[in-house]
């Protein structure tokens, strides 16, 4: 779904998001206490093909993990950033020389600085809540996705 990008919504954003046939979660880990487990293990649960990627393991799950986003066979439409946001700026200049063009910040990967990137080079950026929370919903997670809908609650969506 091709849209300009300076008239969606979040609500857009995260539909364009979903409708996506490749994700990538960078900070996957097969650590099953971290968010970048959970959000990996929670985004297989959907329609997408998920590929870990985290330089420190050769696997997450039993998928290959690649090291960067550079070293994937085919391009993600949407990357998943859930590593600390001192290590962001990294993924997203993965992103530019990739042609990425949406990414998903999980809460606290972000940062000001981030944004302020995607902004400048016409990345689409979700930030600000949870992926599970919008992508894969399951436990707890389904009881924030229904008071988020309840109180209108979506990410915040930056204006590239």
């Amino acid at each position: 779904m091709e849209t300009s990008r300076s008239k969606i919504s979040a609500r857009d954003a995260l539909e364009d998001f979903r409708s996506q046939k490749i994700f990538a979660v960078v900070g996957a880990t097969p650590k099953k206490e971290k968010f970048g487990h959970w959000v990996f293990e929670s985004l297989r649960r959907g329609q997408q093909l998920v590929v870990p990627v985290n330089p420190h393991y050769p696997s997450v799950d039993g998928m290959k993990c690649y090291a960067s986003l550079r070293d994937l066979p085919a391009r993600p439409g949407v990357v998943f950033i859930v590593v600390d946001p001192r290590q962001a700026m990294t993924v997203l200049q993965d992103c530019l020389e990739t042609g990425v063009r949406r990414v998903f910040f999980q809460q606290g990967a972000e940062s000001k600085q981030a944004i302020e990137f995607c902004d400048a080079h016409g990345i689409t950026a979700l930030y600000g809540s949870c992926a599970i929370q919008y992508f894969a919903p399951h436990g707890y997670h389904r009881l924030h996705t229904w008071l988020g809908n309840l109180l209108f609650m979506k990410p915040k969506l930056n204006s590239p």
